[in-house]
């Protein structure tokens, strides 16, 4: 699954849980969900994000330009 469509799954204090998580902010990753220009998450969040989700979201869906 895409980490955009993810996140937007996601209630507001889920994504903060996972946002602390991963070491960033709830902010942060709502761009990612919601934002107008096209937000990815940096590669070090990406595994973060990867490693946390544990296999719902992969390293090619975080960053498609990286691992894809």
């Amino acid at each position: 699954m895409k980490i955009n469509l993810y996140l937007k799954s996601l209630s507001l204090s889920e994504r903060d849980e996972l946002a602390h998580k991963v070491g960033t902010t709830g902010r942060y990753l709502s761009r990612i969900a919601y934002g107008r220009m096209k937000v990815l998450p940096g590669p070090k969040l990406s595994i973060k994000l990867a490693e946390e989700l544990n296999g719902d979201v992969s390293l090619a869906e975080c960053r498609p330009d990286i691992w894809g």
